[in-house]
C-alpha cells in the first residue's frame, strides 16, 4: 500500500473543500429559488391575505364539524386534546375560588352544544343543590373548545382547555361559576367555569378532579360531603 504523504493530504483537503463550496453554492441557489409568497406586499395587504386564509380555514372547520355532528357520531369516542388558554389571576385556594364565584352548584349537565373549535361550546346545567348564590332552574355555561379536523391524519379530535375540560351531557358536577355578561343572549345570562379550581365531577358519592387542578391529589376521591364542607367558609 503506497505511503500517504503530506502532498496527498493537501490534495485531498482541496478536493473536499471544492465539494463543500459547491454544495453551499447549490444550497444558496435553491434558497433563492424559493420565494416568499408575501414578498412585495405592504403590511395591510399581508394582513388582509392572512385574514382571508384564516376565514377559509374557519369555514372548513365549521363545515367538517357540522358533517360530524349530523352523522350521529359519538363525541365520547374522540381523543381529547388539551389546549393552552391564557387566564388572569388564578384563585390561590379552593376557598378563595368559592368566594370569587357567583354560583357554586351541585348540578346535572342537561344538554351540551359542541361545534367547531373556532366557536364557543355551550352547556345547560340543572342544579340539584345551590351551595352559593340564588337558586336557578337552569344555568347556561359557555366554554372554549370543540371539534377540530386534522386533515393530514383524516380524523377529528376534541380540543378543550387544559384548565377547564368540556362538560358532557349526563355528568353530575360541582361547578364554581362566574358571570360572562359579554356573552349574554336575550334573557339567558352566560356563565363560565373558574379555571383550574372550578370543575369537579361526582361519581358514586365521591369527588373526581382532573390532573390540572392544583388540589388534585388532596381532593380526588374525597367524599361529596367532605368536599362541600370545605366550601362552607365561603358561604
Amino acid at each position: 500500500m503506497p505511503a500517504i504523504t503530506i502532498r496527498h493530504l493537501v490534495l485531498l483537503a482541496s478536493v473536499v473543500g471544492l465539494v463543500v463550496v459547491g454544495y453551499l453554492a447549490a444550497m444558496d441557489r435553491s434558497s433563492a429559488d424559493v420565494q416568499d409568497p408575501d414578498a412585495g406586499l405592504i403590511d395591510a395587504e399581508r394582513m388582509a391575505k392572512h385574514a382571508e386564509l384564516s376565514a377559509k380555514s374557519d369555514a372548513m372547520q365549521r363545515a367538517k364539524a357540522a358533517e360530524f355532528l349530523s352523522s350521529g357520531s359519538d363525541l365520547a369516542t374522540l381523543e381529547r386534546v388539551p389546549m393552552l388558554v391564557s387566564y388572569g389571576t388564578i384563585s390561590p385556594s379552593l376557598e378563595d375560588a368559592a368566594k370569587e364565584a357567583e354560583f357554586v352548584v351541585d348540578a346535572t349537565v342537561a344538554s351540551v352544544s359542541i361545534g367547531s373549535v373556532v366557536d364557543l361550546s355551550q352547556a345547560t346545567i340543572e342544579p340539584n343543590e345551590t351551595l352559593i348564590g340564588d337558586e336557578q332552574k337552569s344555568i347556561r355555561i359557555v366554554q372554549s373548545g370543540g371539534l377540530e379536523w386534522h386533515e393530514a391524519e383524516g380524523r377529528f379530535v376534541l380540543v378543550e382547555p387544559e384548565a377547564v375540560p368540556l362538560l358532557m351531557q349526563g355528568e353530575r358536577v360541582i361547578l364554581l361559576l362566574i358571570r360572562e355578561p359579554a356573552l349574554d343572549r336575550d334573557d339567558s345570562p352566560a356563565y363560565s367555569i373558574l379555571p383550574f379550581r372550578g370543575l369537579y365531577w361526582v361519581t358514586n358519592g365521591t369527588i373526581r378532579t382532573f390532573e390540572g387542578n392544583p388540589d388534585h391529589h388532596e381532593l380526588n376521591g374525597l367524599s361529596v360531603d367532605s368536599f362541600k364542607a370545605k366550601l362552607a367558609p365561603a358561604r
